[in-house]
């Protein structure tokens, strides 16, 4: 039977400094230009080689329970930089062994946690403000220099440039493993996933394909076939398709329509609305812009109804592919996605507005990555992802990179209590954990910088010292502003706690069960 203990004082303190160690001491190797990669092993999969931050910590687990339940709260510092801006992980994890390390030390020799904490909130403050002083516009060669610096790749870099400067939108953005040549390619039209009414709609070509198709698009469940009568009248005298888009069919109607398709040569395709509910609508209603018409409705038929046009369309059996050329039409079905985006609450339905604005624009960006291993491939598909992430948050501002800007920001703080001490001191050592995992010695570089003036920074990657305006070393301020805050709210948390109530005994502690002294 499980007994909850409790942990608390020096105990407490000697677990979280282990869980800290083992979290950090594994991440931060891979810091920087020169740092190095971490094999991560999986009991489901094969094992794989990565120096992407976040994916490592994940990852990270000790066979104490209690030395786990520190690590959980630990690993939040990453997890929430990674989903606030994607990139700047392993710095977070630097930020914060040094500040809990000192913060832990100040405590134990009697400083009061509550105080030390909000010490700490007024320096993040200071810290954020400087930060944000240091911050310039970019310019397309430096968001390339972000991209390049993020992925550690001049490769990458180049081409996460050119694919976020065609859509400058990250859901229209994909990454695809393949076995030819790293390259970009833009796909223009509106895609979704095939769901044909029947697989018999194939048996002639998988492939199937038109120019200058009749639609019709509905959001209904559609279950007789004369309704379409006049329609269908018409276009079988023509000779031509007619495609028939709606939440689903009966059916009887799916069969009088193979009729027609397989045994009369008509060409008519019956397709299933992707998605379910309000997704499903608001695509329908971007299909409906394309083809120029309105969502049919059984229960105001008339005589004369009107049936829209798609410029090309392709159906295969994993996906649908409609052409048009932009109008006002669909200038203004971008507006009101714009609207419904700005009032959904949900933020997970980001990506869902932003691809389908992307399709009904300048299209999507499809990334292929080619690497001469499965390991290999996989590991860069990483640092693209890093990179993209980079990019875009470098829109908002960009400061030097390679820890001089924290560096710069250290040296401008003027300590007022320990909490200012601890900042400046947590803020030196990004730049000199980068400066370790190059074999650099960090006490001559930062001897020379703090005598040199604030336009000379040091450039890890080509172990030499050059000037701000030349240099190609930047990164996103906004990755920078969110490392530190993750890394203070963590440390902040941590050295505030004075004991832990666990499940699980860990027969290496000697603990009391909760409730004893």
């Amino acid at each position: 039977m499980n007994v909850k203990k409790v942990i608390s004082g020096e105990k407490l303190y000697t677990v979280e400094k282990e869980a800290i160690k083992l979290l950090c001491d594994t991440v931060k190797v891979t810091l920087g230009p020169k740092g190095e990669n971490v094999i991560i092993d999986h009991s489901n999969h094969q094992p794989y080689i990565t120096n992407d931050g976040v994916t490592i910590a994940r990852n990270i687990e000790s066979d104490d329970p209690i030395i786990n339940t520190v690590l959980t709260i630990a690993k939040e510092a990453s997890l929430s930089t990674d989903e606030n801006v994607g990139d700047g992980t392993t710095t977070t994890l630097v930020l914060l062994e040094s500040i809990f390390l000192e913060g832990i030390s100040l405590i134990e020799s009697g400083k009061n946690p509550i105080v030390l904490k909000r010490e700490l909130d007024e320096a993040l403050n200071t810290s954020i403000a400087l930060l944000e002083g240091f911050a310039v516009e970019p310019d397309y060669n430096i968001l390339q220099n972000v991209a390049t610096l993020s992925s550690n790749d001049s490769e990458i870099g180049s081409l996460v440039f050119k694919a976020f400067d065609i859509t400058r939108n990250l859901s229209a953005i994909n990454l695809i493993e393949s076995d030819n040549e790293s390259c970009i390619s833009v796909k223009k039209g509106y895609s979704f996933a095939s769901n044909i009414a029947s697989d018999y709609f194939f048996s002639k070509a998988k492939n199937i394909a038109y120019n200058n198709a009749n639609i019709i698009i509905s959001d209904e469940f559609l279950d007789d076939i004369h309704l379409f009568d006049i329609v269908l009248n018409d276009i079988i005298a023509k000779r031509e398709p007619l495609i028939i888009i709606a939440s689903d069919f009966s059916d009887s109607l799916i069969n009088e329509a193979l009729s027609l398709y397989l045994y009369e040569n008509i060409d008519f395709i019956l397709l299933k609305a992707p998605e379910y509910g309000l997704k499903q609508h608001q695509i329908l209603k971007d299909l409906c812009a394309i083809a120029k018409t309105e969502l049919f409705s059984s229960a105001k038929i008339s005589t004369i109804y009107t049936v829209g046009h798609f410029d090309s369309i392709s159906i295969t059996e994993e996906e649908v592919t409609v052409s048009f050329l932009e109008d006002k039409k669909i200038l203004s079905r971008l507006e009101e996605i714009g609207e419904e985006s700005k009032n959904d609450v949900l933020t997970y339905n980001r990506v869902f507005y932003d691809k389908r604005c992307a399709m009904l624009s300048q299209g999507i960006v499809d990334i292929y990555i080619s690497a001469n291993s499965i390991t290999e491939r996989r590991e860069k598909k990483m640092r693209y992802v890093d990179a993209l992430s980079a990019i875009n948050s470098a829109q908002k501002g960009v400061v030097l990179g390679g820890g001089n800007t924290y560096l710069r920001v250290s040296k401008n703080i003027n300590p007022r209590h320990d909490g200012d001490r601890i900042i400046k001191h947590a803020l030196r050592q990004p730049f000199i954990q980068i400066l370790t995992n190059a074999g650099i010695d960090s006490d001559f570089i930062l001897s020379h910088l703090k005598n040199a003036d604030l336009s000379q920074i040091y450039n890890v990657k080509n172990d030499l010292f050059e000037n701000i305006q030349n240099t190609s070393i930047w990164d996103s301020l906004e990755v920078l502003t969110n490392a530190l805050k993750s890394a203070v709210s963590i440390a902040s948390m941590l050295i505030t706690t004075s004991s832990m109530v666990v499940n699980e005994f860990s027969p290496s502690l000697n603990v009391a069960p909760l409730g004893e002294n």
